[in-house]
């Protein structure tokens, strides 16, 4: 018997999941039950990797090759007995990485706030004795904040107060799009690394937003600072000269030098170039 099913049926599938909240609510669960871990060999570090088959797919599968090809720009700028701090370490992929790259008289201190992500950071990391997760949110001050966390993944979330904008269009683009709302701790780079005697190599941010007020508390640490890896998603201009202010040079994960940051959406590397 032929099928009756069209090309278009699945794409009209998703545009009435996007368009009625009822067809959303009635997926989630069906969906959800159809996304379970699994455990694959980390690309780059041949170690077990955790992550969940449906929501961490986007990232860490279908879009493994541009993460790879900025993970290995990022190795060869850092040192073994490097100590790092990751702002975002989601789920651990670049986490493992970054452990391994620096090895065994090396350190790597991951922040992620994200109850949905830090379960499986913590697991991508078990047997890396030189990466320590920290339940915390970076931030300009210290303190506590809301902090706002889409659950179809835990790609999107934040401390940024317009992060809670994102929730209708999350919920108008996913049938899994839902964003919490709780409050976590926040810290900031210069309070930890003087808390805990730290000289920092190289800083990772990926702060959805939070970028420039993650860096203002950070001007202590940026004065030894060899190795800046970052996104940037607001502020640019300010972004951009507060580095070139501290002495950085900014290019891409390819080597171009870069004299601005509007309309750069790829991560930025940020060097001293007499470091």
């Amino acid at each position: 018997m032929q099928s009756t099913l069209s090309k278009t049926a699945i794409p009209s599938l998703r545009t009435s999941l996007r368009s009625n909240r009822v067809l959303r609510a009635l997926a989630r669960p069906i969906v959800r039950g159809c996304d379970f871990p699994v455990t694959m060999s980390h690309p780059l570090t041949g170690m077990p990797f955790k992550y969940l088959t449906l929501t961490h797919k986007r990232l860490w599968l279908q879009r493994k090759q541009p993460q790879l090809a900025v993970l290995n720009h990022l190795g060869g700028l850092l040192r073994a007995g490097d100590t790092v701090l990751e702002v975002g370490g989601h789920i651990g992929f670049t986490t493992q990485f970054l452990a391994t790259r620096v090895g065994g008289h090396g350190q790597v201190h991951a922040f992620e706030p994200g109850q949905q992500n830090r379960d499986f950071l913590c697991t991508n990391i078990r047997t890396s004795a030189n990466a320590t997760h920290i339940n915390a949110a970076v931030s300009g001050c210290i303190g506590k904040a809301p902090f706002y966390e889409e659950r179809a993944g835990g790609f999107h979330s934040a401390l940024n107060s317009d992060f809670a904008q994102m929730r209708a269009r999350l919920s108008r683009k996913s049938a899994l799009a839902e964003v919490a709302v709780r409050d976590v701790h926040t810290v900031t780079i210069d309070h930890y690394a003087t808390q805990h005697g730290l000289r920092v190599d190289a800083l990772c941010i990926d702060a959805e937003g939070a970028e420039l007020e993650v860096l203002h508390a950070a001007t202590t640490t940026l004065r030894t600072l060899r190795v800046l890896m970052l996104t940037v998603t607001k502020n640019h201009k300010a972004v951009y000269d507060l580095l070139e202010k501290a002495g950085f040079a900014l290019r891409t994960p390819e080597g171009q030098l870069l004299t601005s940051l509007v309309g750069v959406t790829e991560s930025v590397f940020a060097t001293r170039d007499n470091h």
